[in-house]
Order: structure tokens, then C-alpha cells, then sequence
């Protein structure tokens, strides 16, 4: 069993949202490789994906976020770190209201910047409190842009969300790729995936605790949200793929609108 949980994109009506195009330093960008997967960077570790309630709960936003954290912390750390699935549902339970009714992802996103999710736990004066991780940042990206969001998962991290037809679980149940592009997107059957590479002809996905292909026509069709995710710690300069300088000024500006 398999729960969707992704609500409508939506745009933040102040329109304070970043454009990932925006910060992309265009002479600085490396050349894109045909093939790319993060888990080839990291061999030693088992980064196979989990499903982390997503059966019983429309938590795959929230999954979403946890799965590059981790990837983030991969970086950082040279380490696999603990998820508890626990701190996991009770987060996307706070932030649902106590219901499974699926999130926003740009609520969520919102969230990720300035509260941080709980991953693991400190002692402050002989208390355990939660261990919050923060991303510095996130920018829409256009989610029929392949190569935008190919820059994305390269040089960030990538979370995607989709519309998703009536038949996907046909082509899932069977372990076969997502190609079939014959019905329409469902704006009922929202779901949040996050990126993990390409191979020449697909999209590499992280769902329901497992890898799924997605051909381009299907991303293309079916695709109706993109998130680059910045980390909190990062070396980005002005001179980087990345523009700090640039996104520090798009940051400031949106910190003095909230």
C-alpha cells in the first residue's frame, strides 16, 4: 500500500519566491555528464531509499525533505545519518494539524528555511531537545526544464512534485518505468519525489522506498513543481554556478517582506 500526499502547487501571493534560474551563474556552470547519480559519489554508503511511513501516511513532502537532508549531511559529515521515522511523522503531523491531509510544498519548504526539521537530538541542560536542520534557501524551478533541473540535483538539491495520471501504479507495480503518457495529469494524485540523477533517457527518483525511472515526456507531462534546496552550509561565492551574492540580495529582500 502507497499514499499520495502531495496538495496543489501553489504561489506565494507576496510573490516572494526565489527563481532558481535567477542565481545560476551561467559562465560559471560546469558541463552537465550524460549519466549522473549521487550515490556513485559515495560508494562506501547504502543510500537506497526508504519509504518512511509513506505507506501508511501522505507524508511525501516531508519524506522529500529528509531524503536530501540526508544527502546534505552525506557532505558534510562523510556519514549515513539516523532518520527516526518517528521524528519524521510527528513533524508532518505538526505541520498537517494533526491530520493526514497531505502539505504544500512550499508551505513545507517555508518551514524547512526557518524552523529547521528535527533529525536526531542534543542535551541543552541535561534535556533532550530535537536537532533541527535547516536549509538556507529554496527556488522554484520550471518543471518541464530538464536541464534546470538536471543543474539542480548536480549542484544542490532537487525536489520535484507531480500531477500524477490514474495508471501510474501500473508501470510502479511491475518495476517498470514511468513512460506512459496517455492520460492526464490527476490534480487529485499530487505526490513529491525527491531527485536522485539521470541516465540518458530518464529522470532517477526517490519514491515509496525505492528508485523509479521517469522517461522525459513523462516529467514533462506530469511535473507541475520543481525546488532547487540550498543548503544551510555551502562555499558558494559570487563567482560559483551558484550566485551567492545574488541570492543573498533576493534573500534580504524576502526576509524584509515576511
Amino acid at each position: 500500500m502507497i499514499k499520495l500526499g502531495k496538495l496543489p502547487a501553489k504561489h506565494d501571493p507576496k510573490n516572494r519566491t526565489i527563481k532558481f534560474k535567477a542565481i545560476l551563474n551561467e559562465p560559471a556552470l560546469p558541463p552537465l555528464p550524460e549519466e549522473w547519480q549521487f550515490k556513485l559519489l559515495y560508494p562506501q554508503f547504502d543510500l537506497s531509499p526508504k519509504m518512511w511511513g509513506n505507506d501508511e501516511l501522505g507524508n511525501c513532502v516531508v519524506v522529500a525533505s529528509y531524503a536530501t537532508q540526508r544527502s546534505f549531511e552525506v557532505i558534510e559529515q562523510e556519514k549515513v545519518i539516523d532518520i527516526d521515522e518517528g521524528q519524521l511523522r510527528a513533524q508532518y503531523k505538526k505541520e498537517s494539524g494533526g491530520e493526514d491531509t497531505g502539505l504544500s510544498m512550499l508551505d513545507h519548504n517555508n518551514v524547512w528555511r526557518n524552523e529547521g526539521i528535527p533529525i536526531g537530538y542534543r542535551k541543552i541542560l541535561c534535556k533532550k531537545r530535537p536537532l533541527m536542520h535547516k536549509i538556507d534557501a529554496f527556488a522554484r524551478i520550471n518543471p518541464t526544464d530538464i536541464r534546470e533541473i538536471k543543474y539542480a540535483t548536480f549542484l544542490v538539491g532537487c525536489n520535484i512534485g507531480a500531477s500524477m495520471p490514474d495508471n501510474f501504479l501500473d508501470e510502479f507495480n511491475a518495476d517498470k518505468p514511468w513512460i506512459d503518457i496517455s492520460l492526464p495529469p490527476s490534480p487529485d494524485c499530487g505526490h513529491a519525489m525527491k531527485v536522485l540523477g539521470w541516465l540518458k533517457d530518464y529522470l532517477i527518483l526517490w519514491t515509496w522506498g525505492k528508485e523509479q525511472l521517469a522517461s522525459w515526456d513523462w516529467v514533462k507531462k506530469y511535473f507541475d513543481e520543481a525546488w532547487a534546496m540550498i543548503d544551510k552550509i555551502n562555499d558558494w561565492t559570487e563567482h560559483s554556478p551558484l550566485n551567492s551574492i545574488k541570492l543573498n540580495e533576493y534573500l534580504e529582500a524576502i526576509d524584509r517582506m515576511s
